[in-house]
């Protein structure tokens, strides 16, 4: 059964094309009720484009903050393209927290030869919670492991700024 407003309707509405338009134009959403809860949400193709584009508009990007932050730093990184000061700085708490608002430093240097194991413990913080990606990023002859602790309200803002001070 569906929920339309205050009106329920059933799966034999939607067999109709005419019967389905009709039914989207009374309202902006159509719940779908399963056990006599709300389960899903009907919305209108229009108003999911519509939402899709103003939010590359405004500047966000399509990709989660971790998997957009990770894949831009290994790419930058492994091509070298950061200037080795940067990427020496970026190991160091303070400067973290101050260019990409970091509680880690962003990255943890470790053997260039370390072990899955050795790299398994270096990831983690004291307390044995897993802070940086078990992948590692090589570059200058050294390697490195990438904070993983990335949240897009506090961090997203500070990545744009620190990449564009990056190409000035």
């Amino acid at each position: 059964m569906y929920s339309l407003g205050d009106q329920f309707i059933s799966i034999e509405d939607f067999k109709e094309p005419e019967r389905i338009r009709e039914l989207i134009n009374k309202c902006n959403n159509i719940y779908l009720i399963v056990d006599y809860e709300p389960k899903y949400v009907l919305v209108p193709i229009e108003e999911t484009k519509e939402t899709k584009v103003r939010y590359v508009a405004e500047g966000k990007e399509e990709k989660k903050i971790g998997k957009y932050i990770k894949e831009t730093l290994f790419d930058l990184i492994e091509k070298e393209l950061i200037p080795f000061e940067e990427v020496e700085r970026l190991k160091e708490e303070k400067y973290s927290k101050k260019a990409l608002n970091s509680n880690y430093p962003v990255l943890k240097e470790i053997s260039n030869d370390a072990s899955e194991e050795e790299i398994d413990k270096a990831k983690r913080d004291e307390r044995g919670y897993g802070r940086y990606y078990k992948t590692p990023i090589k570059a200058y002859g050294r390697t490195y492991l990438l904070v993983s602790q990335w949240v897009e309200n506090q961090h997203r803002k500070y990545f744009s700024k620190w990449i564009e001070n990056l190409k000035k």
